[in-house]
């Protein structure tokens, strides 16, 4: 081999690993940073800018910065830290900044809602925010901090910042109680909207039981779209304590480690993931006492795959991520994982559907 080759043989690996380099520093630096969106959108959504504009100007319309700051309800608002949070944010596709002819002939800047910012609107029939506020609340940001001492250690997260677990600090806490329960809401009338559109099992039933429904959203849509079943919503009491009454529906006070009311089909759903296997067993057995021989389990939970890059599999991983800082050793499944669970509780899995755009999906069950 003559110098020359092997000089640009070393010239093409060094560039090779500039590359590599520059990619993993990309990566680091994305990880250091990416923190500060989730909080500059929180800014704008207590500053409630996308309901500023959209009352104002319309879902459609723009705003000066100078028309936000006169709906502002503060007499001391900086507009400059406001401009550079909305200008991070028409970066990141929340807002549009426009250039719209005045009234005297100039163009002047203007910031207008994007799709991203329609679903943070609190009339929008999918409104987002309640998400976003319950993950960036300061009681679900501490657990973080604790993730490499459960590893060393064991033991919760969550209880290691806080001391007791999260559904504990729910029931003690009214306002976190709220923010928790708006959360879920928010969740479900997404995930809900796609279980009635894409799973056909509920057309036969005369009763269901949604265990740990929450307020009741998922329950309420079911009903709505099935008049002929008579609805049982079952949470714990400080859940149901401020659960609107629901057209066909029956809230029912009690815990599913004790108990579980019986109906023609028992729903659990987003539930499982957020406890060990030791509390789902409870809760399967509990269901399998009461539901008939001819009853159906309808479970819709995300089944993992973690060697899936799309936004189903990484959908599941942070979720995951998610059971770990805030649950009681809850976790997200494979699919060989549920089907342990379900057959040790004495159901056979009759089918799998998947929701499409998300990583949930239907698991249906019969008696064994």
């Amino acid at each position: 081999m003559d110098a020359d080759h092997d000089h640009h043989g070393s010239d093409g690996v060094r560039l090779q690993e500039d590359a590599q380099l520059r990619e993993a520093q990309a990566c680091l630096w994305r990880f250091t940073v990416d923190f500060v969106k989730p909080f500059a959108l929180k800014a704008a959504i207590l500053l409630q800018i996308p309901d500023i504009i959209a009352t104002a100007a319309g879902p459609d319309g723009t705003l000066t910065l100078q028309q936000i700051v006169d709906q502002l309800p503060s007499d001391t608002v900086q507009s400059d830290y406001l401009y550079r949070i909305l200008r991070f944010l028409v970066a990141n596709k929340v807002f549009d900044e426009v250039l719209v002819e005045a009234a005297s002939g100039e163009k002047e800047k203007r910031f207008r809602l994007t799709p991203v910012s329609k679903l943070l609107l609190k009339d929008s029939p999918i409104c987002l925010a309640p998400m976003l506020l319950m993950q960036t609340d300061q009681i679900c940001q501490a657990p973080w901090h604790h993730l490499h001492e459960v590893v060393l250690e064991g033991g919760q997260a969550f209880t290691k910042a806080h001391g007791k677990g999260i559904w504990e600090l729910e029931s003690e806490n009214p306002a976190f109680n709220i923010v928790m329960n708006n959360a879920m809401v928010a969740a479900s009338k997404i995930s809900t909207r796609q279980l009635v559109q894409h799973y056909d099992g509920f057309q036969s039933l005369k009763s269901l039981v949604d265990v740990g429904g929450g307020l009741g959203e998922t329950i309420s849509q079911i009903v709505a779209a099935y008049s002929h079943i008579h609805g049982i919503n079952y949470d714990l009491p400080h859940v149901i304590a401020i659960a609107p009454a629901i057209p066909g529906v029956e809230h029912v006070v009690g815990s599913m480690f004790e108990s579980v009311p019986s109906a023609d089909a028992i729903l659990l759903k987003m539930v499982m993931h957020d406890w060990d296997d030791e509390h789902c067993m409870k809760v399967l057995l509990n269901c399998h006492k009461v539901l008939p021989d001819d009853g159906k389990l309808i479970v819709v939970e995300i089944i993992l795959n973690p060697l899936s890059n799309d936004m189903a599999g990484l959908g599941g991983l942070y979720s995951d991520m998610l059971m770990i800082a805030h649950t009681n050793g809850g976790k997200e499944r494979r699919e060989d994982e549920w089907q342990s669970l379900l057959n040790g509780a004495g159901f056979t899995i009759k089918r799998i559907l998947k929701l499409p755009p998300g990583p949930g999906s239907v698991i249906e069950a019969c008696k064994s």
